[in-house]
């Protein structure tokens, strides 16, 4: 068996989160290890399933995967949130970067490869939705009030 892909990520498996590992390896199975940072040597397996046994749900850098019994969350990228959070607009730009880059991308699309029952949305397809909310929202208010206007001539 090879590792086809590995991925360094945040791991929320007791407090404090701690540090695990990713990789897909070419017989169609997924393990999440988690890791000491000290020694950067792993000290459990938590999750050794194959990939589509596997259910990921989440959406920007967030993402749960479960089997069986298992559910384990990952943060591929915490400086992107932190950051879309902070800055506005610049922020949510500069955390889709940071996600970009983070490698949740290739995970997803090697665990849809793989027969993964996928759940996810993109940071850049979450943003939108957002934003297509919050514009919608305006739209209805404006005909709302452009209603009222007319009724009362």
């Amino acid at each position: 068996m090879t590792a086809l892909l590995t991925n360094t990520v945040k791991l929320y498996d007791g407090f404090p989160p701690g540090t695990g590992v990713i990789t897909i390896n070419d017989d169609n199975t997924f393990v999440l290890t988690k890791v000491d940072p000290s020694t950067n040597q792993p000290t459990a397996t938590l999750i050794s399933s194959p990939i589509n046994a596997l259910t990921a749900r989440g959406r920007g850098t967030m993402v749960r995967f479960r089997t069986g019994t298992v559910t384990k969350a990952v943060d591929f990228s915490l400086g992107s949130e932190l950051v879309r959070g902070e800055f506005g607009i610049a922020g949510d730009i500069a955390g889709g970067v940071l996600a970009g880059k983070s490698g949740v991308t290739d995970v997803i699309a090697a665990l849809r490869k793989g027969g993964a029952t996928v759940k996810y949305l993109t940071y850049w397809q979450r943003i939108g939705r957002n934003w297509l909310i919050a514009i919608g929202f305006i739209v209805v208010i404006v005909v709302i009030i452009a209603l009222v206007a007319l009724a009362q001539r």
